[in-house]
């Protein structure tokens, strides 16, 4: 019989050892990141805690020069509008669901992850209407948030992720968790990455620097998120032996097969009057994000592309960038001029 959930009442309890055999086990509250079951859970916090940024440390002044003297042309605007409201509803769907699979976890060391990584993807989220606001008024970028409720694609891709999620918060179980961690994954290491192709598109032609700069943080910020959820993965299956089936797997291969297809479908929409983009290629890239998060979770890659087939996009790959923060376009420091420095507060502009 599966293993029923229930959500954590008590915050602290003195009878309880500090950790536990497993995850959903009680505990005491207490964290030791000397005493932690999978010292890879530190690993990532530590990585997520050393790069850790905030919107207005970028600089948008060049964006809002090269956008109100027109020099990006109109389709380019409505892919980089399009592009933005996209990123926003799937950072706003994973703040949500990452706080509450949170309130599930017993093990310390796991919430106080899920805990970070919710907290980023509300950076995330500021980091959009920090750029919007550099650039449009208040209604039009009010109307960009409303566009990704309106569109077949996005909202077909979606609910893909949106069932699993709802599966969990309507029964919560080890397996529902799970799953629930698989649509993460591919939420954040597929349509997330796959998402930050417009910014990076637009870059290799010399123009938004400042907003694919913060791409760059939030990419290296979404990779590890989808890493750390498949190892959470990994983990229940280890703890809960009998999650750990054929039907499971069969599960994850479906799961990705559709994703990628939806993905696809929604890059055919989201490109249709992009003329300078390869469309096929940035499909195929999307069967190479998959494959990426298919091999951490220690399955086999049943997509074609086995290597990244967009050559130019790892120029912006933040694994290829100096870990400091640096504009990789100029070689030299940014200037982290303070949105109060150099911007009015959002309702002024």
């Amino acid at each position: 019989m599966q293993t029923k959930l229930t959500k954590q009442i008590r915050v602290f309890n003195e009878d309880l050892p500090n950790t536990a055999g497993r995850m959903f086990d009680d505990v005491s509250g207490i964290l030791n990141w000397d005493d932690i079951k999978n010292q890879t859970y530190y690993e990532v916090y530590k990585d997520m805690r050393e790069k850790f940024w905030v919107p207005d440390e970028v600089s948008m002044q060049q964006d809002i020069s090269q956008w109100v003297n027109d020099q990006i042309e109109p389709e380019e605007k409505e892919l980089f509008k399009n592009g933005i409201g996209v990123l926003a509803v799937l950072d706003s769907i994973a703040t949500y669901f990452d706080k509450i699979a949170a309130d599930y976890i017993r093990d310390s060391a796991i919430k106080a992850n899920m805990s970070f990584i919710s907290a980023m993807e509300t950076i995330h989220n500021e980091s959009y209407t920090y750029t919007l606001s550099s650039l449009v008024d208040k209604e039009e970028a009010k109307e960009i948030f409303e566009r990704p409720k309106n569109n077949p694609y996005a909202l077909k891709r979606n609910d893909l992720m949106m069932d699993l999620f709802n599966e969990f918060l309507i029964e919560k179980t080890p397996e529902n968790m799970a799953k629930g961690l698989i649509a993460m994954a591919g939420l954040e290491g597929l349509c997330f990455v796959n998402g930050f192709t417009p910014f990076y598109h637009l870059n290799r032609s010399g123009k938004m620097f400042g907003t694919g700069t913060m791409v760059q943080f939030i990419q290296r910020d979404e990779v590890k998120h989808s890493y750390f959820q498949t190892v959470l993965v990994r983990d229940i299956l280890t703890q809960y032996p009998e999650i750990n089936t054929d039907k499971f797997s069969d599960f994850v291969y479906k799961f990705f097969e559709d994703l990628v297809q939806l993905e696809r479908d929604f890059c055919d929409d989201l490109y249709k009057n992009v003329s300078d983009i390869d469309v096929e290629e940035v499909k195929e890239y999307v069967g190479f994000r998959a494959n990426l998060i298919l091999d951490n979770l220690g399955l086999d890659k049943i997509f074609s592309a086995k290597k990244n087939p967009m050559d130019w996009v790892t120029a912006y790959d933040p694994d290829n960038i100096n870990s400091i923060k640096r504009d990789s376009f100029e070689d030299k420091e940014l200037n982290y001029a303070k949105a109060s420095e150099e911007l009015n507060e959002w309702d002024d502009l």
